[in-house]
C-alpha cells in the first residue's frame, strides 16, 4: 500500500479529531498562497500530492470559509 494513502488517512483523522483546527490552518495557508502568488488551490495540491480524501475535506472547509 502506498505511503501516501496512510498520509492521506492520517489527515483526515486530524479533521475528524479537530475540524475547528483544519479549518483554522485552511484560512491560513488559503491568505499565505494568496499573498504569495495571487491565487490558491489546496485541494488540487493536496490531490497531486496523494490526499484525495483531505483534498475533499479542506474543499469543504473553503466553502464554509466563503
Amino acid at each position: 500500500m502506498p505511503q501516501t494513502v496512510f498520509v492521506d488517512a492520517f489527515f483526515v483523522l486530524v479533521d475528524d479529531s479537530n475540524r475547528t483546527l483544519v479549518q483554522r490552518v485552511t484560512q491560513q495557508q488559503m491568505d499565505y498562497w494568496i499573498a504569495k502568488h495571487g491565487e490558491v488551490n489546496l485541494p488540487e495540491s493536496l490531490t497531486l500530492a496523494g490526499c484525495p480524501n483531505f483534498a475533499e475535506r479542506v474543499r469543504k472547509h473553503q466553502l464554509a470559509l466563503g
